[in-house]
């Protein structure tokens, strides 16, 4: 798996005291114990980087200075996903307001890299920590990029302007149906699961499900209602950009076509109901 997906293995040595091994040694017969062998996971806070992360901090007396890094959880995991775009897209969409919080040296270390990079930095009795290390497979460098032809936010824009030209219901109602059911995705993994990342995501005030309640009152010709309901779906478009704005919570580039497709027709609704009064 590891080599199939070009991803690096490292073996890290660590100059541990007789103490700390015995610490570390107990420790891990403690968690294989039946009733401690399965933990509450939590992608941040809890996940199979930090919990060997927290073996080592909480057995070792180790010189370790915390600092701000000046970024978020958002911004480190967006490192990883240049080169996936869709998925760029899906993660920051369903992401809440937690992860573009900033976070120090230590927080930063529920990804791999970040553990491996400061464990090399610390010391113990003014002796680097770790002694030597062992790659067990090499990586080539990757130099591809994205295929333009894919990338989501060129795609969405071409839409876009095709929704600019083309005055049609037919583009609309799949459109209105996709960002509905999408809202309702993003809803549910707010409100059902426990996942704190998910939660108060204002990424629902564009991507809403009340869009799907813009479907049935066309079908049902209730153009009046449709256009009070554009007018807020609307208001709540204005607002998430200013939260984008003031940064309570960041941005996709791949947003703003589709925010701008969803005024398009929030507008066109909204000036037909104003016709037709």
């Amino acid at each position: 798996g590891y080599i199939s997906e070009d991803r690096q293995i490292i073996e890290q040595k660590l100059d541990l005291s007789d103490e700390s091994e015995i610490k570390i040694i107990n420790r891990l017969e403690y968690l294989y114990k039946p009733e401690n062998r399965y933990y509450y996971y939590d992608f941040l806070d809890k996940n199979c980087t930090s919990e060997l992360r927290d073996l080592i901090f909480d057995n070792i007396e180790i010189d370790f200075q915390n600092q701000r890094i000046s970024k978020t959880y958002r911004i480190l995991i967006n490192e990883y996903l240049t080169n996936r775009l869709w998925l760029k897209f899906g993660i920051n969409l369903i992401f809440g307001t937690i992860v573009d919080r900033e976070i120090d040296n230590y927080k930063s270390m529920f990804l791999p890299d970040y553990l491996y990079k400061e464990l090399n930095n610390i010391k113990v009795n003014d002796r680097k920590l770790v002694i030597s290390e062992s790659k067990f497979n090499e990586i080539g460098i990757n130099k591809s990029t994205y295929p333009l032809l894919l990338n989501p936010t060129l795609l969405f824009s071409i839409l876009l302007l095709l929704v600019l030209i083309v005055k049609s219901s037919k583009i609309q109602l799949p459109i209105f149906l996709i960002t509905g059911m999408t809202g309702l995705l993003v809803l549910s993994t707010w409100i059902l699961t426990e996942h704190q990342e998910l939660k108060s995501n204002f990424n629902l005030l564009w991507c809403n499900p009340l869009y799907l309640l813009s479907i049935i009152l066309q079908f049902k010709e209730k153009i009046k209602f449709q256009m009070y309901l554009s007018i807020i779906l609307q208001t709540l478009i204005i607002g998430m950009i200013i939260i984008w704005i003031t940064q309570i919570q960041s941005w996709e580039i791949v947003f703003f076509p589709i925010v701008l497709l969803l005024t398009v027709y929030n507008i066109r609704i909204i000036k037909t109901g104003y016709n037709t009064q």
